[in-house]
């Protein structure tokens, strides 16, 4: 009896794990008293690639089929890539993903301790007003390549390929992301003991 390997997002992991990035925040007030001013803060993260592959013998083994939904039925089906006897195959599958931001606006400052205070607390309170915009993008490429053993004959694309035959499918799906949106917080800093 010929062992199976159906193809499901659950079979592999697709997560990235840790990805590295960096984030740059500036800003200036524009009065000596530094009561109002402005701000302005984005960040990226690297482009974090999976990929994930498997592949049958040349006599088929195991049988490697990519469940999908069938346009035409609505309904579960099924693309057999490898069958014992019949055809070999092999899959590939690749995605990446990578993000990033912006946001900028003004500050205004609520309220300050008096900076003659010595060593004693010191308050700051500033409010926080401006835009933020996010991105996220994404792909997956799904590539599978059957070798349809000689004497063989399969049904592909409404027509029928009799082996030894190479039949190859690549799908690939790509999204995109975006926030916009206003942004409001307050910035608050406290020290004591250092004059």
């Amino acid at each position: 009896e010929p062992s199976t390997l159906i193809l499901h997002p659950r079979t592999g992991d697709l997560g990235y794990d840790l990805m590295s990035g960096f984030r740059i925040t500036t800003g200036f007030f524009t009065d000596d008293c530094r009561r109002a001013g402005w701000y302005g803060s984005g960040f990226m993260t690297e482009e974090a690639e999976n990929e994930f592959s498997v592949a049958s013998d040349a006599t088929g083994q195991p049988l490697l089929a990519r469940p999908f939904i069938n346009a035409a039925t609505g309904q579960p089906d099924v693309l057999f890539v490898s069958f014992p006897t019949f055809a070999g195959g092999r899959v590939s599958v690749t995605s990446h993903s990578r993000a990033w931001g912006a946001e900028g606006g003004v500050v205004c400052n609520l309220f300050r301790s008096c900076p003659d205070d010595g060593c004693g607390p010191f308050w700051n309170v500033d409010l926080l007003a401006g835009f933020r915009f996010f991105q996220l993008k994404e792909d997956l490429m799904i590539q599978s390549f059957t070798d349809v053993l000689p004497g063989q004959a399969v049904p592909f694309d409404g027509k029928l390929y009799f082996g030894p035959v190479n039949i190859e499918v690549n799908d690939e799906f790509e999204t995109v992301n975006q926030f916009y949106g206003g942004n409001v917080g307050v910035h608050t800093q406290f020290r004591y003991g250092k004059c």
